[in-house]
């Protein structure tokens, strides 16, 4: 994962290398953007189960 850049090593601690995710990858930044997409689309189903039953 390190080397096709979809994480980039922060820091060492105590001899574990932390990560976090690289945001600038165009890979990482289509899976956060269907991120976005699934939530919503959850978010909007729930308001119109809401709506029906209120």
């Amino acid at each position: 994962m390190e080397r096709n850049q979809t994480v980039i090593s922060t820091r060492t601690r105590g001899g574990n290398v932390l990560y976090k995710i690289n945001i600038n990858n165009p890979v990482i930044k289509k899976i956060i953007e269907l991120n976005n997409f699934l939530c919503w689309k959850d978010v909007e189903q729930k308001e119109k189960k809401q709506k029906i039953t209120a």
